[in-house]
């Protein structure tokens, strides 16, 4: 995992789009002040999820937002995007980039994205947790880390242990669960406020139910007394009647049959009637029934939903537990496999290493060969040059005889002139005369031509005419030829003799031509020489190059051997660091199946409960259902009862319309006996209208002795006022009571379950405080053992300690820095010097890097207070971190700039404007250049020009 690209637009001075590509090793980041160098710092915090307004160097968070200047309108938000390589998977997320934004708005609004998913910035914090990475971790340290770092606070030091130990996600985890412990403190307490108030509930409720059964128990011996004074009545009527009959029994024949009549009617209607009321209070049982049955329900209901929300938790528990035992299982397979490929590269580097060796061994007789090969043409040059030289020499004595023969070659020019007589005008005249005479006779021949041609067309002449006239041509042509000897004779005395002498074998000018011909080869051969010089040096030139060439790949061999050893110990390490990290994730796998496998038999217990408690839920429904068809049943049945009931009357009206007839006619006979029959029915008429029963149920009573009807009044009233004195009589309170006790019952057990979900909790938070403290002795004993030798390494000597200030407490302890440098006595950081805090700071950064190294690091100017002995030092050091991790450094100091092998430079070419351009280290005569994008070299003498 590393670095690889940052972008922002809008961020502080960075108004335009700016993209940072960063590269493997040690990145150097120049600029001067002011221009914007910390800004790039403080983008990666805030993209990592920094709060702190205090920690961006601003007050309100909108001041990230780029806010004009006199050229430029100011934006109306800030995004910058890192790009993370995640090759090796170490983020939990499937992708081999992956890529964090964050974006603010001028209005507040804020935005994150993972791999352009929206996300909260509470997935960003944990995807970086226990990573080494993040806006709090030791991955970007700046001077006020330094001082955090060194502070008089132990406790402000502690991050950079708890991030190494890897126990950032349990501290995370175990929070996670003393939140929900509290929670679940705050539920058994809501749950236990309402258990009082259930429990009271049920003690009144169950009081109420005991008053109701005394009160049912003298309502009882009221009804009976009731029934036992009116029977008391009843009987003397009877008695009375019965005297009144056997007087008019002789008038009741003829009423007999209709009084029969009238009786059965009478008998009929208070059956009907009474079982009528029978329906009616059996109707009122199954609707109070109903009642109660949907109180039922609904608490089962509750105690449902209750039980399938901790169910629901559980799952998701369960599901989380597995997604972990997959990840680390994952993990665990990634590292092995990663393990068995750094096995194989450490196999394969003894034979890189014969290769290199080879190589450099090759690169070596190169440039012996070369430098031999140099040597000889070098011997060649001075040769070529030595005969050049000769040459010249030579060349000069030829131009003196050339010189001299040129005057002899006037001198007698000028006296054979004078002694021939030469005349240039004689010469002209004659040739002129030479060449007229010439072109007469051609013209002449030309006329002779065109006769012959006129003669062959006419053959008018005779062949004597035609011969005659050719001799007298012939003749005339052969005297013109005489002439035209003579003629050239003339001219021929007019041409100078001694031209020929000049020109002979042994002549002046064929001795000339001699020297001419020696001062030409010379200067050829001269010529030749210095262009074999030429073609020598560069020949040498190339070889030097070529020797150059050699003598940097040979460098480089060196390097790359110096590299394998270094990357073979890396892989040792890294193959150390990966067994650690299977270690590790063998014992979180373990961990994370307890946790499965006690969840799931959780799951299995609550799944137990969820049926049984949806199967008594669901025989209540049953019976809710039954009851109301046979409720329905019921009102069906005395609806056809009260029809039939209605005719029975009709009749009965009937028959006492007949009856009063006959009344009519007996009715002085009769009148006592109807007057004493309507006080006996008014009896059982007012008795079954007080109390809803027949009295005619008791008629058996009638023939056992009845106390007097005074004393049963007595004992009556008596009862009646037991019956007032107990007051309001709560009459539900047997179904409330039984309600109450099932509440009551259902909150006991739930409080069973929070007591039970407290004490896994606790041991929850136990198990992970243990597992914390462990690895956090673990990582602390070895940085305390890294960083006395980093100490004395970076110092030359020395020695430093780091103590727990309360052993007893790990977990929550500070951590006390001693440094003693050479030569000093063991003495508090705040006595030590800057550069000697900054070297103790980058100590402890390293000895923590040896634990558990940063993917990357971001130095924020942590050699200022260096001189260049210490910066050596801290080069020395950082250069074998970088074989492992990437370094971005931000400095000013030109030693530090030739430990990177990548600059990136920050520079306001507009004001106020933030800019990079990158830049390379290079060699150029042995000196550490700087060379740009364009290829131009820059001194490290000359920072200025870098941004220029």
């Amino acid at each position: 995992m590393f670095l690889k690209t940052l972008e922002m637009i809008g961020f502080k001075s960075f108004a335009d789009k700016t993209k940072l590509d960063f590269a493997d090793g040690i990145t150097c980041l120049l600029g001067p002040n002011g221009c914007g160098k910390s800004n790039i710092v403080d983008s990666i915090k805030w993209v990592l999820g920094e709060q702190s307004t205090k920690a961006l160097r601003a007050s309100r968070m909108d001041d990230v937002i780029f806010n004009g200047t006199d050229n430029r309108k100011p934006m109306g938000f800030a995004e910058v995007s890192l790009t993370i390589s995640n090759e090796e998977g170490h983020l939990a997320i499937d992708a081999p980039e992956v890529e964090i934004r964050r974006r603010v708005y001028r209005n507040g609004n804020a935005e994150y994205y993972i791999n352009r998913s929206p996300a909260l910035l509470k997935n960003i914090k944990e995807l970086f947790l226990d990573t080494g990475v993040g806006k709090s971790a030791y991955s970007i340290l700046e001077q006020g880390k330094i001082d955090q770092i060194l502070s008089h606070k132990p406790e402000d030091r502690r991050y950079i242990f708890e991030e190494a130990a890897g126990i950032s996600r349990f501290k995370t985890q175990m929070n996670e669960a003393q939140r929900k412990l509290e929670r679940t403190m705050e539920n058994l307490e809501q749950v236990d406020a309402i258990f009082t108030e259930a429990k009271r509930t049920y003690t009144l409720r169950k009081g109420q139910a005991e008053r109701v059964v005394i009160f049912k128990e003298l309502e009882k011996q009221k009804t009976l007394l009731e029934v036992d004074t009116q029977l008391s009545t009843l009987k003397s009527y009877l008695l009375l009647k019965d005297s009144y009959i056997a007087n008019q029994t002789k008038f009741a024949g003829e009423l007999k049959h209709l009084t029969e009549l009238l009786e059965q009617f009478e008998n009929e209607i208070g059956a009907e009637q009474e079982r009528m009321q029978e329906k009616m209070s059996r109707r009122s049982d199954i609707q109070s029934s109903i009642s109660r049955l949907e109180a039922v329900v609904e608490g089962l209901n509750d105690k449902l939903s209750l039980i399938s929300d901790r169910f629901r938790e559980m799952l998701r528990r369960k599901d989380e537990a597995e997604n972990q035992e997959q990840t680390y299982s994952e993990r665990l397979e990634r590292e092995r496999n990663e393990l068995a490929g750094k096995k194989q590269i450490l196999a394969d580097f003894v034979q890189r290493k014969e290769r290199i060796e080879a190589e450099i061994t090759g690169y070596q007789g190169n440039i012996e060969l070369s430098r031999n090969m140099i040597a000889k043409q070098e011997g060649e040059i001075e040769r070529k040059e030595a005969d050049t030289l000769e040459q010249e020499t030579i060349q000069a004595g030829l131009n003196e005889s050339l010189q001299k023969i040129t005057d002899d070659i006037v001198m007698e020019l000028d006296k054979q002139l004078s002694e021939s007589g030469y005349s240039s005008q004689a010469r002209k005249r004659t040739e002129k005369q030479l060449i007229e005479y010439i072109t007469a006779l051609v013209n002449s021949l030309g006329t002779q031509k065109k006769f012959l041609s006129d003669l062959g067309k006419t053959s008018g002449l005779s062949a004597t005419a035609i011969m005659e006239s050719q001799e007298k041509y012939l003749d005339s042509l052969e005297e013109s030829l005489d002439e035209l000897k003579s003629l050239f004779q003339e001219y021929s005395g007019t041409v100078p003799v001694f031209i020929d002498e000049f020109l002979a074998p042994q002549g002046i000018i064929t001795q000339k031509h001699d020297l001419d011909k020696r001062m030409a080869a010379s200067r050829r051969r001269v010529q030749d020489n210095r262009i074999a010089v030429v073609s020598l040096r560069e020949s040498n030139q190339r070889l030097d190059e070529q020797v150059e060439l050699f003598r940097v790949q040979l460098q480089d061999a060196q390097l790359d051997l110096a590299d394998l050893e270094g990357k073979r110990n890396a892989a040792r390490d890294m193959a150390a660091q990966i067994q650690r990290i299977i270690d590790e994730t063998e014992m979180s796998l373990g961990d994370v199946r307890r946790t499965r496998r006690n969840v799931e038999a959780q799951i299995a217990d609550t799944q137990e409960m969820i049926r049984k408690v949806e199967k008594d839920r669901q025989e209540a429904k049953d019976n809710i259902m039954t009851l109301r068809e046979e409720l329905e049943i019921l009102r069906n049945e005395m609806d056809a009862q009260s029809s039939e009931l209605s005719g029975k009357r009709n009749l009965q009206s009937t028959s006492l319309s007949r009856q009063q007839e006959l009344r009519v006619e007996i009715e002085t006979l009769n009148s006592r006996i109807m007057s004493l029959d309507e006080m006996i029915q008014k009896v059982y008429t007012d008795f079954y209208d007080n109390t809803g029963k027949s009295l005619k149920e008791y008629d058996k009573r009638l023939e056992e002795d009845i106390p007097d009807t005074s004393y049963l009044r007595e004992q009556l009233n008596a009862i009646k006022q037991k019956i007032a004195n107990m007051g309001t009589i709560n009459h539900m309170a047997e179904d409330e009571f039984e309600q109450a006790k099932e509440r009551y019952e259902f909150l006991n057990t739930q409080i069973e379950d929070l007591n039970k979900a407290k004490r896994d909790l606790e041991e929850v938070v136990t198990e992970i405080r243990s597992r914390s403290e462990e690895l956090f002795m673990d990582s602390y004993t070895k940085i305390s053992a890294n960083f006395q030798s980093m100490f004395r390494r970076l110092f030359g000597g020395g020695r430093a300690e780091l103590n727990l200030v309360d052993p007893e407490n790990i977990l929550e302890s500070g951590i006390d820095i001693l440094a003693q440098p050479p030569g000093k006595k063991l003495t508090n950081l705040t006595l030590l010097s800057g550069g000697e805090r900054s070297m103790t700071a980058v100590a402890m950064l390293f000895a923590t890097y040896m634990v558990k190294p940063s993917p990357f690091s971001i130095l924020d100017e942590i050699d200022a207070a260096l001189d260049d002995k210490n910066v050596g030092n801290f080069l020395s050091v950082l250069q074998e971190f970088g074989l492992k991790s990437q370094f971005i450094i931000i400095t000013h100091n030109k030693h530090t700039v030739t430990g990177g092998q990548t600059l990136l430079g920050v520079t306001q070419q507009e004001a106020g404007i933030s800019t990079t351009v990158s830049y390379r280290v290079g060699n150029q005569a042995g000196a550490p250049v700087i060379v740009s994008e364009q290829g131009k070299t820059i001194s490290l003498d000359s920072p200025s020009e870098f941004f220029n």
